[in-house]
């Protein structure tokens, strides 16, 4: 059956949370469970949320999370996007940026796939998977 909504998958982190659109609110169409393999990935992807935040002592803002395909055709996304299966995540911070944050992630070893940090000019924020 999977997760429900409101769950709690990482510490300060809902399945809900992971399931926005900054720029295209009206797109995101939460399910009421999430499947188990996107439930998988949520929560791997919330503890890494919840990590980073550590990292820097402040909750990043979700900005996008797990799109679904009209979504992620809004946003330009890539057809194979890690984002359609909750698999990445971007993130903004009021106080860092995401320079300030990647090389917080650097130095404490933080293992992910891969982290894209923006300049200020193409949003500032993070992308991770």
């Amino acid at each position: 059956m999977g997760v429900p909504d409101d769950a709690m998958l990482a510490p300060g982190v809902r399945a809900r949370d992971l399931s926005v659109s900054a720029s295209y609110p009206h797109f995101v169409t939460p399910p009421e469970h999430w499947t188990d393999a996107e439930a998988d990935n949520l929560a791997r992807i919330a503890a890494v949320v919840a990590q980073v935040g550590g990292l820097v002592g402040e909750r990043p803002r979700i900005t996008s999370g797990l799109r679904r395909a009209a979504l992620n055709q809004a946003v330009g996304g890539s057809r194979h996007s890690w984002h359609l299966t909750g698999r990445a995540v971007d993130l903004a911070w009021s106080r860092h940026t995401s320079i300030d944050v990647l090389l917080a992630m650097w130095d404490a070893e933080t293992v992910v796939d891969d982290a894209i940090a923006y300049h200020p000019h193409r949003g500032g924020h993070m992308h991770i998977q």
